[in-house]
């Protein structure tokens, strides 16, 4: 907020395109949320400009329209006459660097959540539809989805994947949506016991469920298996 101007100034990239004074535009905060408003300042280097485009650093001077408790970092400002899609679900390709560039010294699986940096901003995403990924791998048609995080995304833009502020690797955009994944379901027994006077044997289930459409629908079914001298069991 800059006394004396009454005026909200934000400071970021253009990231594509190109904005003018007087342009409508649309602030988008991280939870999806819209407000329209008018650009009516550009600065740079405390030089007031009538146009940006693409790369250069600039303050965007809001009209009368936001306050500054309307803007943080982390928003995303787009062109009013523009498409854009909001989302907190992407699909594209993740390479992880391998442990001698500075990655990590063992591999991830579905469900691994590491940090994703955009424009300077960190928020955290759940990936899917990796399986086991090793470092140094690169992988296609991998779904992140972020757990507090609604913006604005292109193709082709790369996020930086992160862990503890080290890099782990890189995420480059192929779709604006979560594209569904093939079904995957792995069983495992745990709790395993046998009981020799009875030759009767015990285990819980855990089904491990991946890709499809949720809610997921399920049903167990008996089957039979020879246990020798105890002979079939279900």
């Amino acid at each position: 907020y800059v006394t004396g101007r009454n005026a909200v100034v934000a400071t970021g990239r253009v990231i594509k395109g190109k904005v003018n004074t007087g342009d409508s535009i649309i602030v988008i905060s991280k939870d999806g949320k819209m407000t329209k408003a008018t650009v009516a300042g550009i600065e740079m280097f405390r030089k007031l400009l009538d146009r940006k485009e693409k790369g250069d650093n600039i303050g965007l001077q809001f009209g009368t329209e936001i306050d500054k408790t309307m803007v943080a970092r982390g928003d995303s400002v787009v062109n009013a006459k523009t498409t854009h899609t909001v989302t907190n679900a992407l699909t594209g390709t993740l390479k992880l660097l391998d442990t001698a560039e500075g990655g990590r010294a063992t591999a991830v699986s579905d469900g691994y959540a590491p940090q994703f940096k955009r424009n300077g901003h960190d928020f955290t995403g759940k990936i899917a539809g990796i399986g086991t990924m090793n470092p140094g791998e690169t992988k296609e048609n991998v779904v992140v989805t972020f757990t507090s995080f609604n913006g604005v995304f292109y193709l082709g833009q790369e996020l930086t994947v992160m862990e503890g502020g080290r890099t782990l690797g890189t995420f480059t955009v192929t779709s604006l949506k979560a594209e569904e994944l093939p079904l995957s379901v792995t069983v495992s027994a745990t709790e395993k016991s046998y009981d020799a006077e009875t030759y009767k044997s015990s285990a819980k289930l855990k089904a491990t469920v991946t890709g499809g459409k949720e809610p997921y629908t399920y049903q167990w079914q008996k089957a039979s298996t020879n246990h020798g001298r105890g002979g079939y069991r279900d």
